[in-house]
């Protein structure tokens, strides 16, 4: 099913798209499915917030980037919740930063993949900077 809506060039939205899809990717494994492979177009307003937007001070949970782009979400944790305020947080993305992300969902996507490898490689320097160990994050996105 997923692979169907995929091919179907339909962009898929995830919050922190890396952290789902690789979940998914491992579990299709544990039980002798076929792997995700390329998934795409993905759409993840996380990496996209953090691109646009990369000095704002704070956490960049789905509850804090919803609360900044005024966004409600009610039932936070609630799969069906989230995932509409996360449509929805894409939306107001794009609207507010229009002129940064007039681009296709295919090429979209493609900078996403950049943007996480810069994102991780900025995080463990920082890390390292505070005298702090990385995570084993090497960003790859949008599955792991």
């Amino acid at each position: 099913m997923l692979s169907a809506h995929l091919d179907s060039g339909i962009p898929l939205v995830a919050y922190n798209a890396s952290y789902d899809f690789t979940i998914l990717d491992r579990e299709a494994k544990r039980y002798g499915l076929d792997p995700l492979g390329d998934v795409r177009p993905v759409i993840d307003p996380l990496v996209i917030d953090k691109q646009v937007d990369r000095y704002r001070k704070g956490k960049r949970r789905l509850e804090n980037a919803a609360a900044h782009y005024q966004v409600s979400l009610d039932n936070a944790h609630d799969a069906s919740a989230d995932a509409i305020a996360a449509g929805r947080i894409a939306q107001a993305l794009a609207r507010v930063h229009a002129e940064k992300l007039s681009m296709t969902a295919l090429q979209l996507h493609d900078a996403q993949v950049l943007w996480a490898a810069e994102q991780a490689a900025s995080f463990a320097a920082y890390l390292t900077s505070q005298g702090k160990k990385p995570f084993a994050d090497d960003g790859t996105w949008p599955v792991r």
